[in-house]
């Protein structure tokens, strides 16, 4: 499985350095489609490439390759200086370790640690008072990035810096839209579950990077949002685009949610995970319910990861950072789908957030569900 720690590693083992940014990591978490894939790249890098006359095989190497690759320091000092002296060039070096059978054999072993994994503590059930400061705390946070790097804020890599956009750049982001809104075509698809066209709502839609071609999807599109500035993106464009099919509402408050209409599909991706547990249980149970019979969901987010305990009086007493990412356990959100007589279709991981644990979750409401809805006990 490739992680962060081995797309690190192979910056430090292979070009000798750090990488430029987090972003530049998620990004090869996210597109690399093989450990073989991702180490080939580096390898045929020009940067790898230049380094190789001055970079010798040595003691280092060896001992980093076999903390890179194997997860083990080596078995004797013999084998290093073995490994040294007849290794013919770094490239054979780390052939000779991706094709060894304790590489291959060693694969699973994240896979297996994260199944085996032991519970979190995890609050989401919180009183009203905590809540609004989780709430406050959120959108203190995604003010801020609206204000200063909207776009950034949407997808981090460099390019999308408010100082660094480019209209080639602007129209590559906006272009990755079109893929993300035809997922939910390609899961009705190789679900056959057919999906109506009517209301989508586009939750935590951000700059409107899918919004736009959620419009062309279906009837209407409500844009909805902590960020007064990604908003104000969102409607901007869609004014450029001549977009009059959507909607774009600011989320003010917990109560807002409420405010929100019946709609035939709930659309959000790379949005909910930002928000701590009890608020994206909110935030779900709430859109959920506004689903009509018929219609249909298809939401992404962080089910589970390393250290994702959250207690929400440590939390709130802990510096702000620029950007949160929590985890919401697989087993509310099952029960927050249950509880409003929805139908599972298709759970699948996903590399929406370059870590183990992302979850999209793909589902109906059947044309005949009948009986209240409910909200999961507190």
């Amino acid at each position: 499985m490739i992680d962060k720690e081995l797309v690190e590693a192979c910056y430090k083992v292979i070009l000798g350095r750090p990488p430029e940014n987090e972003s530049v990591v998620e990004e090869k978490v996210k597109w690399s489609s093989s450990v073989e894939g991702l180490i080939g790249e580096f390898l045929g890098s020009s940067e790898f490439l230049d380094r190789l006359p001055p970079r010798m095989i040595d003691r280092e190497l060896v001992e980093a390759c076999y903390k890179a690759i194997l997860g083990r320091a080596p078995d004797s000092e013999s084998v290093v200086e073995e490994k040294v002296k007849w290794s013919p060039s770094i490239e054979a070096l780390i052939g000779e370790f991706l094709d060894s059978a304790e590489f291959l054999n060693r694969l699973p072993v994240r896979a297996r640690q994260f199944y085996l994994r032991e519970p979190s503590h995890i609050d989401v059930d919180v009183s009203e008072a905590s809540m609004r400061a989780l709430f406050a705390r959120v959108q203190s946070q995604w003010r801020a990035l609206g204000q200063s790097d909207p776009f950034w804020s949407v997808l981090s890599h460099d390019e999308f810096r408010g100082a660094n956009l480019t209209k080639e750049a602007l129209d590559a982001f906006y272009h990755s839209g079109e893929s993300s809104a035809g997922l939910i075509d390609l899961f009705s698809a190789r679900n056959n579950t057919p999906l109506p066209r009517g209301v989508c709502v586009d939750f935590g839609c951000g700059v409107g990077r899918v919004a736009i071609h959620l419009a062309g999807r279906f009837d209407k599109v409500i844009a909805v949002d902590i960020s007064e500035g990604n908003l104000r993106q969102c409607g901007e464009m869609a004014a450029r685009r001549g977009l009059s099919n959507i909607e774009c509402r600011l989320l003010r408050s917990p109560e807002d949610l409420s405010d929100l209409p019946e709609v035939d599909f709930v659309y959000s991706v790379i949005a909910l995970q930002h928000n701590t547990p009890p608020i994206q249980k909110l935030m779900l149970d709430t859109l959920l319910s506004k689903i009509k019979n018929g219609g249909g969901f298809f939401f992404q987010t962080q089910t589970f990861y390393n250290d994702d305990a959250f207690d929400v009086e440590t939390y709130l007493n802990s510096p702000i950072d620029t950007m949160d990412v929590h985890s919401l356990p697989m087993h509310e959100v099952l029960r927050i789908i249950e509880n409003h007589g929805l139908s599972i279709r298709e759970v699948a991981w996903d590399l929406w957030t370059g870590r183990p644990g992302s979850h999209t979750f793909f589902g109906v409401a059947s044309p005949e569900r009948t009986g209240e809805k409910t909200r999961p006990p507190a």
